[in-house]
């Protein structure tokens, strides 16, 4: 049931934030199981990226939904909400002069991201299709959270980790 509920909000978020000409992607475990087009395992959240300027839009966008806004990390850094009891995490992007998508505000503020994770993939589970980061960009991200969080592997990250490099044949 939970997959299902979970499920329909990625499909409303994805419609809210096309009809509105927001770009958002899908990232972490949901952005694994829409390229790979299957649910690999329970997920507690959804994780979201979105260009920090469309932050208060889309957040209004979310409230007008029944979403409601609750507390985390800087709002600069990311913006969490919750609807029928699924967090969604949307973690918020600001592009440097350069080109370098980067981290937009918090204490990691300005930390780039991987190169080319906001290419243009979208991903599926039946009728539910979202843009999603770059399959290879989610294992960096994957490979490389002890290092850039400071905390331990999750419990789920070498599944996860195994079916990416499977489905992408790294």
């Amino acid at each position: 049931m939970r997959t299902t509920r979970q499920l329909a909000l990625l499909d409303e978020i994805a419609r809210v934030a096309a009809d509105a000409d927001i770009d958002c992607w899908v990232r972490g475990g949901w952005a694994l199981d829409l390229f790979v087009g299957r649910v690999t395992r329970p997920h507690g959240d959804i994780d979201l990226f979105l260009w920090a300027e469309d932050a208060e839009r889309f957040a209004g966008l979310l409230r007008e939904h029944g979403h409601y806004e609750v507390g985390g990390p800087p709002r600069t850094q990311q913006r969490n909400f919750v609807k029928d009891g699924t967090e969604i995490h949307v973690g918020l992007l600001r592009r440097e002069r350069s080109g370098e998508v980067v981290v937009a505000g918090g204490p990691a503020e300005g930390a780039p991201w991987p190169e080319g994770m906001l290419a243009d993939d979208l991903g599926a589970i039946g009728d539910v299709r979202c843009r999603i980061i770059s399959p290879r960009s989610q294992l960096e991200i994957k490979e490389r959270f002890p290092e850039w969080t400071g905390r331990p592997p999750r419990e789920w990250d070498a599944a996860d980790i195994a079916v990416l490099r499977d489905a992408i044949g790294a």
